[in-house]
């Protein structure tokens, strides 16, 4: 790894012009997935989620070649271009909002973007991200109504924990290692990583349905953002195909 100051003017104006490029890519295919979320589950559906999971790797190791106030500005953008293309959630307009105008500033990168105008941006995002964890954590009071189930099989099950890892290492590698990300990274994410691997086998309902269980203990001692993300119900992909009857609900 080559030292931001020892980087040559043609060799730093190079990498801000790699992570602009990616980051317009990323661009068009998180808002494809966006566009597609009413086709859930479709052949089309996961191959656009395909290619912008690996859009998004690709630009994540693009931004991390730039100088630290770039990069958290290069993060923090894709942070809330996630949380409005690839998750529903609630507040996905007030991300988008914010991801169109740090799409803004990443387009800047080449001509050097100005330093104060990434950390309020950063800042910008922190309080969103912070902001949303309080109201979703607000307790059973302001949710007395149990939460709608969402129907996954087995491969969205793997997916929807793979998504979340994804989004706390890169809460780690944008907001530094606080005390809350610090334990879901020596704790949660690798009792994740146990439950992809266990999910990488074919699988029993009733054994999805334990790991399930399991899934909103373990979560519940370290998430406080979006609590009813592991609220899913296992559906039979078999009885799921052929229509909207599914084998024991939660």
């Amino acid at each position: 790894m080559t030292f931001w100051f020892l980087r040559s003017r043609s060799n730093k104006y190079a990498v801000r012009v790699d992570a602009a490029a990616a980051a317009a890519d990323l661009r068009t295919r998180m808002r494809a997935v966006r566009e597609m979320s009413s086709s859930a589950g479709s052949v089309d559906w996961e191959s656009a989620r395909a290619i912008a999971g690996k859009c998004d790797s690709q630009f994540v190791a693009a931004a991390r070649a730039l100088p630290f106030l770039e990069r958290r500005l290069a993060l923090a953008w894709e942070r809330s271009l996630v949380m409005s293309c690839w998750y529903v959630r609630g507040d996905r307009h007030g991300f988008e909002l914010l991801a169109e105008r740090g799409f803004a500033l990443v387009a800047m990168l080449p001509q050097e973007v100005d330093a104060s105008a990434c950390r309020e941006f950063v800042d910008a995002v922190d309080h969103r991200i912070e902001m949303g964890s309080r109201v979703d954590g607000v307790g059973e009071s302001a949710a007395a109504a149990e939460p709608a189930l969402v129907d996954v099989d087995q491969k969205a099950l793997r997916r929807r924990m793979k998504d979340e890892r994804q989004l706390i290492v890169l809460e780690s590698v944008i907001g530094g290692h606080s005390g809350r990300i610090g334990q879901s990274l020596r704790h949660y994410v690798p009792w994740l990583d146990f439950a992809c691997e266990y999910l990488d086998d074919p699988r029993e309902v009733e054994e999805l349905e334990m790991l399930v269980a399991r899934w909103r203990i373990e979560r519940s001692k370290y998430v406080v953002e979006n609590p009813d993300y592991a609220h899913v119900r296992i559906v039979d992909v078999n009885t799921a195909q052929g229509g909207p009857h599914h084998r024991r609900g939660m």
